[in-house]
């Protein structure tokens, strides 16, 4: 029991009882009619002061009474008492009167014993229940943090207050923030030397808005499960749930879906072209159906002859891009292009397609409910034909500062970098 406060009427029992040689000490009993013994000295150590006590601290004992004892005077606390104590215990505040049990010293050498062996705590627990101790884990945590035999000590009682450092409360006051992370690519060593050594020159080539004369291209998958038109989180009420809501089924099986190609540039968007499904795209069916209508149909109608020779094409290290025989088609072509010892290795965050498009595709696309492929196939196209030219012009704009915040990240990643 912890005692926070005593008057001065009881303070003048205790001088008395101090001066017969009789009446040696005066005790406390309990609720639990436990007998504490309080010297004088003790008293008089803890320098009680009612000026110096907040009222929300002290104990209010609304009836005090005392009984005559042959060898004691005796303070009975049994009756109704109000205990009103403040959160923030101080040293003064927290008079322990009540001795309690000490963690025994072999027991508390046993334990660091099991935990320099790099036990855990539940093994320790059940270690020592084998052989017929019985020790909580919260015991093993406070001979873990070196708080000493005596459990009660003033230690423990200031560390107890603390809320862990984990809380919300406690992370936001320290100016911590919440960021979602992000899903990146792996990087090797090599992958991360070549993007250092690469990134210098792509971003020399990107600057000064000569962005603007480049025509980068990709391909991406679309699938008919991401486009149910529904949130992965949902609201509900706690007094009545409904748990219908906060299910969502998804197939087990492989999605329906599809491929799809498409470029843009700062004159215009490409056509989009599906893949055939079934289709593996190697060297011969991206040059027949993807390299030559690119360069017959889509470039002739968004850039003039004048800037054809500027040109600069972009595609990312796919083998059906940097394939022997698709390298000669573009030598062939005299088309400028990204060449594969130029371009970095697992670089989308480099890339306009990765970085922005396709996602802006799919986020659209996810908020409609879509029954099968050919009507997928008609809302992507809407969707391409609907986005507009200056959002594609903010996008590789981002570009090049890209390349630069890569070669300033020492070739690392550079998403947490970015707002």
């Amino acid at each position: 029991m912890i005692v926070d406060d005593i008057h001065d009427d009881d303070k003048k029992i205790l001088q008395n009882n101090s001066d017969n040689p009789n009446k040696q000490s005066t005790d406390i009993v309990g609720h639990d009619n436990s007998l504490v013994n309080l010297t004088l000295q003790s008293y008089n150590d803890l320098h009680f002061n009612d000026n110096n006590l907040r009222r929300s601290e002290r104990i209010k004992i609304k009836t005090l009474s005392i009984n005559e004892n042959k060898n004691h005077n005796v303070i009975d606390l049994s009756s109704n008492t109000n205990i009103i104590m403040d959160t923030n215990v101080t040293k003064l505040d927290s008079a322990i009167l009540m001795p309690q049990k000490k963690i025994d010293d072999s027991l508390e050498g046993r334990v660091l014993a099991l935990l320099q062996l790099k036990y855990s705590q539940p093994q320790i627990v059940k270690i020592l229940k084998k052989d017929g101790i019985k020790i909580s884990q919260q015991t093993v945590s406070n001979i873990k943090r070196n708080i000493g035999p005596q459990r009660t000590s003033f230690d423990k009682i200031k560390f107890s207050r603390y809320r862990p450092v984990a809380t919300p409360s406690t992370i936001s006051k320290a100016n911590f923030i919440l960021r979602k992370k992000q899903k990146v690519h792996k990087l090797t060593s090599s992958n991360v030397e070549k993007r250092r050594q690469r990134a210098p020159r792509l971003y020399r080539q990107l600057a000064s808005n000569r962005y603007k004369n480049f025509i980068t291209t990709d391909e991406s998958w679309f699938y008919l499960d991401g486009t149910e038109g529904k949130r992965k989180v949902c609201y509900v009420k706690k007094s009545d749930p409904n748990y219908e809501r906060m299910i969502l089924e998804q197939d087990s099986s492989r999605p329906q879906g599809f491929m799809v190609w498409a470029g843009i540039s700062s004159s215009g968007k490409t056509s989009l072209r599906f893949v055939r499904p079934g289709v593996k795209i190697n060297s011969d069916y991206y040059i027949n159906h993807i390299l030559k209508p690119l360069l017959s149909r889509d470039i002739p109608r968004l850039f003039p002859k004048n800037k054809k020779n500027k040109i600069i094409f972009h595609q990312d290290s796919a083998p059906s891009h940097v394939s022997k025989k698709t390298i000669a088609f573009l030598n062939e072509s005299k088309i400028n292009y990204v060449k594969p010892e130029e371009w970095m290795p697992k670089s989308p965050d480099a890339a306009p397609m990765d970085y922005s498009i396709w996602g802006y595709l799919k986020q659209r696309l996810n908020k409609q409910k879509i029954g099968n492929l050919n009507e997928l196939k008609k809302k992507l196209l809407y969707q391409w034909t609907k986005m507009d030219q200056l959002y594609i012009d903010k996008v590789l704009a981002q570009w090049p500062k890209r390349v630069f915040l890569i070669y300033k990240a020492r070739a690392f990643h550079i998403e947490h970098h970015l707002k």
